[in-house]
């Protein structure tokens, strides 16, 4: 990465260069069985670091002008993509190369270098190389790394002619050009390497799919996927980073595809998930640490994320490259299971029964996930225990809007319940990996007949709960339950209340929960899907500074969050709630 006079590693313990190299990186060597299809060529890989770090030089920070001797795992990367070739013709094996790294690991600097490894280096006559991106100027990252580069090597300039757009070598009749995402512009190119940068935010798979068509004619075609984790796994770039991880795990195989992934990954059966806080995941998935990135940088970022919910998700994906839910998080996780109570969902389900309460129905719109949460006011009288201080009231009382010192606090508990067609669970679970199959064996999510929601069957519990509850009133937005919700009300005697999920309706349940939950004041029970529910969410805010969940904006599902926002939005209307029982206060 730096000069050699400036080598990374002096000073630091074996123990941590150990630690730093441990990148989820495929092994270059293939099992056995495959030997008699790919050998390595330690000239053509030898070859290939020897340009890099003879005339490739840093154009910007600290090392600017100094040559770039590439890390351990960059080295372990270029040696890969160039030293494996096929016995049956001696090109190149791997035509698909997938890395996922944090920021500031020199990724940029890397693609790069490989970019001009291809466009100078690898034999092939009127080589066409490109760096693509969703946008432009995503896409002139690498591309004007790579040609200022070039200005900075006598060597490379004097065999190279720069133009604002392009680097062509003539005695090869090669070129290396950044494209913008017009897609229609792509047809008729006849690319040799593609280095793709930020494949996450890609919109869709058009131009990707393009750009890799017109590599039928090239013999050693080679595509570079870099990318920090994104949001959404149903995307061509989640598609990618599922199949990394499978060929990693030995699940898939593919020769072509070499997979390269520093990150925190969803836990495997009977691993520990791994905790974006923990500093030796830091050093795990940020292989430059130390070196492009500093450590008391991570922790003032990191100190961040604990101030900021909603800094949250952007430092575990940016660096520790994790994939999360959301652009955005609302709510820290981290309390939330602090919320979960003495009891279980199973055992508070018992305990609560005769108890009054109010109900928030979300219904999907066909296939998936219908949520129904039952409120249960557990308020804590002045004096009571738990009750806060008249010092710690004074925080509380900035939240929350419609409490004041000396009044009861605010407090309550929480049973969820959820249902989604039989052949949604099995979609979810085998497609998306949500573990539907999981919650449905446990008694957390009720599979119903066919492949819509059944609205019949979600009739009848509700029905049979008001024999258990007395449910004061049921919260329904009527935008696709008008028929649901005239039945509840007319046939089976409760009291409906239309509920819009409007800005207007939400901002106070949406803020007041934000309050309650922070201050341990709901107790859930550690419903899976509830809490899978609250890790998706994300917030819509206007220039009011009014709140509410977003669908839009949350990459999964977040039905059982909107529904308890739902029935706590009558709570803080109603009155008169008459109590049957009740159990230990908070």
């Amino acid at each position: 990465m730096r000069s050699s006079s400036a080598r990374p590693g002096r000073g630091r313990s074996r123990r941590l260069q150990r630690r730093l190299r441990r990148g989820l990186v495929a092994a270059p060597r293939p099992p056995d069985d495959k030997l008699h299809l790919y050998y390595f060529d330690d000239v053509a890989a030898d070859r290939a670091v020897e340009f890099i770090e003879r005339y490739v030089r840093h154009t910007k920070g600290e090392w600017a002008g100094q040559p770039f001797i590439l890390e351990p795992w960059q080295k372990k990367i270029v040696r890969s993509i160039f030293g494996w070739k096929r016995r049956a013709d001696g090109l190149r094996r791997y035509r698909t190369v997938y890395i996922e790294i944090p920021r500031k690991n020199g990724k940029s600097m890397l693609a790069a270098a490989i970019a001009l490894c291809a466009l100078f280096i690898d034999e092939e006559p009127g080589a066409e190389v490109y760096s693509l991106a969703n946008d432009r100027t995503q896409a002139r990252i690498v591309f004007d790394q790579a040609k200022d580069i070039v200005r900075l090597s006598p060597p490379l300039l004097s065999r190279a002619e720069v133009y604002v757009r392009s680097l062509v070598v003539a005695s090869t009749m090669s070129k290396y050009e950044v494209l913008s995402a017009d897609v229609e512009q792509k047809h008729g190119l006849n690319p040799h390497v593609i280095v793709f940068d930020e494949l996450h935010v890609q919109d869709d798979r058009e131009m990707w799919d393009t750009m890799r068509t017109g590599m039928g004619a090239r013999r050693q075609p080679l595509t570079i996927a870099m990318t920090t984790a994104g949001f959404d796994l149903k995307t061509l770039c989640g598609e990618l980073h599922n199949k990394a991880l499978a060929i990693l795990d030995g699940r898939v195989e593919d020769d072509s595809f070499l997979p390269v992934v520093y990150g925190i990954r969803p836990a495997r059966t009977g691993e520990k998930l791994e905790s974006w806080e923990d500093p030796k995941v830091w050093a795990r998935v940020n292989p430059n640490l130390g070196v492009s990135v500093k450590l008391e940088y991570l922790k003032e970022k990191y100190r961040e994320a604990k101030q900021s919910p909603a800094f949250q998700n952007s430092f575990r994906r940016l660096h520790c490259n994790e994939w999360v839910r959301q652009v955005v998080r609302w709510i820290d996780m981290n309390r939330w299971a602090a919320c979960t109570g003495p009891l279980n969902y199973k055992s508070m389900f018992t305990a609560l029964q005769g108890r009054s309460c109010y109900a928030g129905l979300d219904l999907s719109s066909v296939t998936d996930l219908s949520a129904l949460v039952l409120l249960f006011d557990s308020s804590i009288d002045p004096g009571g225990p738990g009750y806060p201080s008249e010092k710690e009231a004074v925080d509380i009382a900035k939240q929350m809007t419609s409490w004041e010192y000396g009044d009861p606090m605010p407090a309550y508990d929480v049973l969820s319940f959820f249902w989604c067609p039989e052949e949604g669970i099995r979609m979810r679970s085998k497609k998306d990996q949500v573990p539907y199959e999981v919650w449905r064996e446990e008694g957390a999510l009720v599979a119903t007949e066919g492949d819509a929601v059944d609205q019949g069957a979600i009739r009848n519990f509700i029905k049979d709960l008001g024999r258990l509850f007395a449910i004061q009133e049921i919260a329904i937005d009527p935008w696709n339950a008008h028929k649901l919700a005239t039945e509840l009300e007319q046939e089976d005697g409760f009291t409906v209340a239309r509920v819009e999920q409007n800005m207007r309706t939400f901002n106070t349940p949406t803020k007041e929960l934000d309050a309650l939950y922070r201050h341990k004041q709901i107790r859930h029970g550690g419903h899976p899907v509830l809490g899978w529910c609250a890790d998706n969410t994300s917030l819509d805010k206007d220039a009011n500074e009014n709140w509410k969940p977003s669908k839009k904006r949350s990459r999964e599902k977040i039905d059982g969050i909107v529904a308890l926002v739902m029935a706590l939005s009558r709570a803080l209307v109603s009155e008169g709630v008459v109590e049957d029982a009740r159990i230990e206060p908070l």
